[in-house]
């Protein structure tokens, strides 16, 4: 699908069209880059990790700009020298949001150039971000965004793979508040007009991901399948999307069909805990009544939440042929082995409380 448009759109254009339909801006980096640099005061900064330093070299001998390969840590963007008055930023989520937490300590604009179709690190008024040693939820800028085809590149596969974890996402999202463990968000209302049907277009795919990446950043909850996600990918495992997917879909289906409380099982909060890298005290444990009151809960909501887990598990067949097409690569057998300390990496989830009936003991 070719997504570059022939002219550059103006910068300050964002209206809806038939073309640009949620404001999605879609045009040749470097054509945007050579029409901004005119425009801005100062130098600009230019920043990238090295999957997007390409769209970048062009202008780094500009005696406008400062070119600097953008890292996790933030700390080394403020050495740049004075005088600097916007920051143009292309890469990964971690990049992004460096670049952001940059312009928004300075007050200065942002331009943003996504290389990934989840869209992670784009939008959002707050973000983790590392200086030094330390990682903190930070205040952040909001950038202007612009999708070019060729940094994006084959990067649908993760973005349609967000939009999976995302459906999930608003599952255990409502069985947690069927548990009385959260209240309903706003947000997931919008959320689930958006999942209703999972887009499969490109241009749908970045649509859904950049709307749903505003409501994330409003308050919507991740949720454990991003979690799951994120200990797939730090191992280095392939389509870790899907591996999430694929394994809380079974446990979730499996818990609702034919889950009982072990009454009279305690789980060794202890071991787990040693397990998963975590301190004993960053585990929380539901009192006596908490647990009798989710044990009841889960016979009223038993039926319910089995036909809605059913209905997302019955569709897993298409789902996995979407995205070896959008990826190219076989989809892997599902593994349940992390789901050992995902309660332990992301407490107050789902599968907290199957850990808590003890149906999480395998």
């Amino acid at each position: 699908m070719r997504l570059a448009v022939n002219s550059v759109p103006k910068i300050n254009a964002k209206e809806e069209t038939e073309e640009n339909t949620v404001g999605l801006c879609f045009c040749s980096a470097q054509d945007v880059i050579s029409e901004l640099l005119p425009r801005l005061g100062g130098k600009v900064l230019l920043a990238g990790d090295a999957g997007a330093m390409s769209a970048l070299a062009p202008f780094g001998r500009s005696s406008r700009t400062v070119t600097v390969v953008a890292e996790e840590d933030a700390l080394p963007l403020f050495s740049m020298p004075d005088g600097i008055g916007a920051v143009i930023a292309a890469g990964g989520a971690k990049t992004l949001l460096s670049a952001r937490f940059f312009a928004g300590i300075r007050r200065i604009p942002c331009y943003l150039f996504p290389v990934s179709a989840d869209l992670y690190g784009v939008f959002g008024k707050r973000g983790k971000v590392r200086l030094g040693a330390h990682v903190a939820e930070m205040p952040l800028a909001e950038g202007q965004v612009f999708y070019d085809a060729s940094l994006l590149g084959n990067s649908f596969g993760d973005g349609y793979g967000a939009l999976l974890l995302a459906r999930l996402s608003l599952f255990e999202d409502g069985a947690l508040c069927a548990f009385r463990i959260r209240t309903e968000n706003p947000c997931a209302e919008r959320a689930r007009e958006i999942l209703t049907e999972i887009a499969i277009s490109p241009r749908e795919i970045l649509q859904s991901n950049a709307e749903l990446r505003r409501l994330e950043g409003a308050g919507l909850p991740a949720g454990e399948a991003f979690a799951l996600e994120g200990l797939h990918r730090a191992a280095g495992e392939s389509l870790p999307c899907w591996r999430a997917f694929r394994a809380l879909t079974a446990v979730y289906e499996a818990f609702f069909a034919s889950g009982v409380p072990r009454r009279y099982f305690v789980p060794d909060y202890a071991a787990r805990a040693a397990r998963a890298g975590v301190e004993r005290w960053e585990i929380s444990v539901p009192t006596r009544a908490e647990y009798a009151a989710r044990a009841l809960a889960f016979e009223r909501m038993r039926a319910k939440m089995r036909a809605e887990i059913s209905a997302i598990r019955s569709a897993t067949a298409e789902y996995g042929r979407v995205l070896e097409n959008l990826t190219g690569e076989p989809l892997p057998a599902a593994d349940l082995s992390a789901l050992k300390i995902l309660p332990e990496r992301h407490p107050g989830g789902l599968c907290s409380v199957i850990r808590d009936f003890g149906l999480l003991e395998f």
